[in-house]
């Protein structure tokens, strides 16, 4: 009888200790995703600061001084239409890419 006892406490014991590592685990998990999610929003935000500054350093008339100044012959990029681009931007928050 005693040894029955000793036994069941035994493997209540190693239960409850095998669920708080498993809790435990998965806390850690979600701490990691939120920080990782975190650096992801603070690279967004980084690359869209960027992407403003170099929109705001690239005006037509700099471009213009800067072919100018370097010579050769210059052409244009042709635009490809909206639906067939090679890129697709999807920012985190979207579900659906754009082109």
């Amino acid at each position: 009888m005693f040894a029955k006892l000793l036994f069941i406490i035994v493997i209540v014991g190693a239960t409850s200790c095998a669920l708080l590592v498993i809790r435990q685990q998965r806390i850690d998990t979600v701490h990691d995703m939120s920080v990782i999610h975190e650096r992801l929003l603070r690279h967004e935000r980084t690359l869209w600061e960027l992407r403003s500054e170099i929109a705001k350093r690239c005006r037509p008339s700099q471009v213009r001084l800067a072919m100018n100044h370097l010579g050769g012959n210059w052409s244009p990029i042709p635009a490809a239409p909206p639906d067939q681009s090679p890129y697709q931007f999807r920012l985190a928050t979207q579900k659906t890419p754009i082109n």
